[in-house]
């Protein structure tokens, strides 16, 4: 919608996009926001927030969580465990979560 930040409106896009797919799908990375930011708060409005609020930036002493796992739609997933992976290998700390992709109710 026009009047929201661009990040909010990329937010609003993807999820957008994945609704129009029409396939349970899982989107991570990067985003580059705090999980009060606003994109986030647009993302977790249709997705599943499939991590916790564990900090995964910068990696030597990580303060503060920036990287996502999402599912979508978000009655479709449950999320089993995750976890944040300490290593050098990146600027970012991995993250691996054990998902569930739970059949929608039938009407």
């Amino acid at each position: 919608p026009q009047g929201l930040p661009l990040v909010q409106q990329q937010a609003e896009a993807v999820s957008q996009e994945a609704e129009a797919y029409g396939y349970p799908m899982v989107l991570g990375g990067d985003f580059n926001a705090e999980p009060d930011a606003p994109e986030i708060q647009t993302m977790c409005a249709r997705w599943r927030m499939l991590t916790d609020r564990e900090p995964t930036f910068p990696s030597e002493h990580p303060t503060v969580k920036i990287d996502y796992l999402f599912g979508f739609p978000a009655e479709n997933w449950k999320l089993i465990s995750t976890e944040v992976i300490t290593t050098q290998r990146s600027d970012h700390l991995p993250i691996v979560s054990d998902v569930e992709l739970i059949s929608p109710k039938k009407k």
